[in-house]
């Protein structure tokens, strides 16, 4: 569904028209409900991604837009041809180029740093790298037709536009109604998603700092609660 079926299905639902549902408040409900279903979990199985790059001589940092039309969120790996390349923190990257600052045919490590990746040691020859991460999500409703999610989740939206709706309405009763219908909803989708996926597993790189497999909000959670 794209918003504009939504909003005549909100519309038709609750018994009303677009002077008292306007398309603006309708379109700031969806877009919340878009963003809050997208951070109930971590990372999305539909927004893996393989690209390839070709490294440039004496060219060690590459940045993720000169790679792919959309934004990289975190990488999972990163090879040439059969090589899988290391993953190192910023921390020791800095080290080894302190240390020799080297150069080689092929780089043998990668780190990854402001929507950027950065190989060592640095390149000499031109080579294909392949790279296996996710990428974020599409704005919407401004950056998309329909929302950049499984269409299964369109009607829990819906669910929480007329949620907000009636809030707005101050009826209580109905608001209340409708986001438990969002809140099954979605956590029904959710598991039906992530079941038999293998994107919990193995380790991620957000930015140079790796999870080892758990997932981020469970990462931050332990790393907060100690």
């Amino acid at each position: 569904m794209n918003l504009t079926d939504m909003l005549t299905f909100v519309r038709g639902q609750a018994d009303t028209d677009e002077t008292d549902a306007t398309t603006a408040n309708l379109t700031v409900y969806a877009r919340a409900a878009y963003r809050e279903i997208q951070n109930l979990t971590f990372p999305w199985p539909d927004k893996a991604t393989t690209f390839t790059f070709s490294s440039e001589a004496s060219q060690p940092k590459y940045l993720f837009t000169s790679m792919t039309p959309a934004t990289l969120e975190y990488i999972v790996s990163v090879k040439n041809s059969d090589d899988v390349l290391n993953w190192i923190s910023m921390e020791d990257l800095l080290e080894l180029q302190e240390g020799n600052g080297s150069t080689a045919s092929g780089a043998q490590y990668f780190a990854a740093d402001n929507n950027s990746i950065r190989l060592w040691p640095t390149p000499t020859t031109v080579r294909t790298y392949t790279i296996v991460g996710y990428r974020e999500f599409v704005d919407w409703p401004s950056g998309s037709a329909e929302p950049d999610l499984p269409r299964v989740f369109d009607e829990a939206i819906c669910w929480y536009m007329l949620s907000k709706y009636y809030l707005a309405q101050e009826d209580l009763e109905l608001a209340q109604k409708y986001e438990a219908i969002y809140a099954q909803s979605v956590d029904n989708h959710i598991a039906a998603t992530l079941r038999g996926s293998g994107s919990t597993a193995g380790p991620r790189v957000f930015g140079g700092t790796v999870t080892n497999g758990v997932s981020y909000v469970d990462w931050v959670r332990r790393n907060t609660e100690g």
